[in-house]
């Protein structure tokens, strides 16, 4: 009986993982830091498409105002004598 039990113990060293297979932490830490790095680039591409919008809004009263500036400047050029 106490052979069996010395073989079965020293059998569980032989299951021991290799030292390079990573910890249960590790592995969180790994999966972590690549979500955090997906949500990052998620929010830089949310934050770039916002902001063309903005500049198409932008561009589009700018050239409004040029349009009215000059229909201004055109009323101005006649009633000059």
């Amino acid at each position: 009986m106490q052979e069996r039990l010395n073989a079965a113990l020293g059998s569980m060293g032989e299951l021991a993982p290799a030292g390079d297979v990573p910890t249960l932490d590790q592995v969180r830490d790994k999966l972590d830091q690549r979500y955090a790095r997906a949500m990052g680039m998620a929010e830089i591409v949310s934050t770039s498409i916002d902001n063309r919008l903005l500049e198409a809004e932008t561009s589009a009263i700018e050239q409004q105002g040029l349009r009215r500036l000059e229909q201004i400047r055109q009323t101005v050029k006649l009633d000059e004598p």
